[in-house]
């Protein structure tokens, strides 16, 4: 902020605020050496002025002429206080420049914000005061046209009040200039935290400990565990939060197997063993691969296709739902193997199942499952020989149901599904339960052919009966059923 002062003849009376010391002119410093004296224009005589004795306080009659008065710029800048382009106080209190001053004074509060005094010629900077004008009565009918100001409430958001000749001019910071948000700030400039625009950093890699603003667009400020606060572009590789990579490219966690540093994610771009999430953050057609930790991008091979050889990395491998079968020359990927499928470990094999050695098959121990022996079949079926191959085999019991009978099931070689009941039963022929013709001798020796039912029973508790010699001893045959008496 500067101020040049220069007596007319007929004087417009700014108030800016300042704190002078020497002549005042209704509160604005005039720059003349001597002692304090507060002056006042008295009206009608040209040239004639009273000011205030600091010793008594009094109105001093004083005619001077006023074209005798020489110009002096004062100037205050964030340095510190200028007289007629000469730094005559710093505004950094360990830099002493006053040499010029016959005394000098210097009082700073906030950041950057200073009162400094050369002589009788004083300044104060605050960086935060937009406002170079106070509001004044202009008499009526006075506008503010458009393009000037009197003080920052003249102007459209964003934009300052800054003095540029009679009047001020609303327009954003420059670089050094004060603000209060990056609004405030002309392009390429961003607001520091101590409220000056400074020049945003348009090189990729350069730090940034005032946050994001310090970059210019596309760069952004990401902070690293070890890099520290630096602007990145958001390219492939790049330190990043999520929403500053570049397009086509996602914000994730770079395995730390692979030598990354605990900090932000990495840009990356869904090639082979980039970190994923979801498959659309992978290049099709790779996809996310959940079963490792940290999710990667991966080539699913599907089935039948070759997973040995030159095209197999780490990141390249069967679908979840295959296994790579080393049995198949060269190996493929298959489904997990069921009965008979070729295999050369158990991994080859459906869980449950077992890879049998020598003849390279899986088996699940069940009947019809391939065997070697009986310590192939599960609850200890018998391995048998069928056309050739060894199967595991059940064999059926007195009674058992033998509605599913197959190849590898069937009753005991004595017994007979009879498919007349529901179910059918593995029975002895004209054995118990079995169907008979009543009065033709059908059921075996000690059965009986009850009509009712037209099966042969042997009396037990319970088994249907037309007289007591149907029933075994000691049952006797009452409302025709075989029980026992009871007193």
């Amino acid at each position: 902020m500067q101020i040049r002062l220069v007596f007319l003849t007929t004087i417009t009376v700014w108030s800016f605020g300042f704190v002078g010391c020497g002549w005042f002119l209704d509160g604005l410093t005039i720059g003349n050496h001597g002692p304090q004296r507060e002056a006042r224009d008295v009206g009608s005589e040209e040239g004639s002025w009273e000011w205030v004795e600091p010793d008594t306080g009094s109105w001093v009659w004083h005619d001077y002429d006023v074209e005798d008065l020489q110009s002096v710029l004062v100037e205050c800048t964030i340095e510190g206080l200028w007289v007629d382009g000469l730094l005559m106080v710093s505004s950094d209190p360990t830099l002493d420049v006053s040499g010029a001053c016959s005394s000098s004074f210097l009082d700073t509060w906030g950041t950057y914000s200073f009162e400094a005094c050369c002589d009788d010629y004083c300044c104060h900077w605050d960086p935060y005061e937009q406002d170079v004008f106070e509001q004044q009565d202009l008499g009526p009918g006075f506008e503010v046209e458009e393009g000037i100001c009197l003080n920052s409430s003249h102007c459209p958001e964003g934009e300052g009040c800054f003095k540029e000749g009679q009047y001020g001019v609303c327009r954003n910071s420059e670089e050094g200039e004060p603000c209060s948000s990056f609004l405030y700030c002309a392009a390429g400039l961003y607001c520091s935290t101590a409220g000056i625009c400074l020049s945003q950093n348009i090189d990729e890699g350069a730090m940034c400990t005032d946050g994001d603003e310090v970059c210019m667009w596309p760069l952004h400020c990401v902070c690293g565990a070890l890099e520290g606060c630096k602007c990145y572009d958001g390219s492939a590789g790049d330190p990043c939060y999520s929403e500053t990579c570049e397009f086509g490219l996602y914000c994730g966690e770079f395995p730390l197997e692979q030598g990354r540093i605990a900090g932000p994610g990495t840009c990356l771009e869904g090639a082979k063993g980039d970190a994923c999430v979801a498959d659309w953050q992978c290049d099709f057609p790779l996809s996310c691969n959940s079963s490792v930790e940290p999710a990667l991008c991966m080539e699913f091979l599907l089935e039948g296709e070759v997973c040995s050889g030159e095209q197999m990395d780490n990141f390249t491998q069967c679908h979840p739902d295959l296994v790579c079968n080393e049995a198949y020359e060269p190996w493929e990927c298959h489904p997990p193997g069921q009965n008979d499928a070729p295999c050369l470990s158990n991994t080859d094999c459906l869980n449950g199942l077992i890879c049998i050695d020598i003849i390279s098959v899986c088996s699940n121990g069940e009947p019809g499952a391939p065997c070697l022996s009986e310590a192939h079949c599960s609850a200890e079926f018998p391995c048998e020989e069928f056309d050739g191959d060894f199967k595991c085999v059940q064999y059926l019991e007195q009674g058992d149901d033998c509605s599913e009978l197959s190849p590898f099931i069937s009753c005991e070689p004595e017994l007979e599904c009879n498919d007349a009941l529901d179910p059918p039963l593995c029975l002895v022929l004209n054995g118990e339960k079995w169907p008979c013709v009543p009065d033709e001798g059908t059921c075996l020796d000690g059965l009986h052919c009850i009509p009712s039912t037209e099966t042969c029973f042997d009396g037990s508790e319970g088994d249907p009966c037309l007289e007591d010699d149907h029933c075994l001893a000691p049952l006797t045959c009452i409302d025709d059923i075989c029980a026992e008496v009871t007193d």
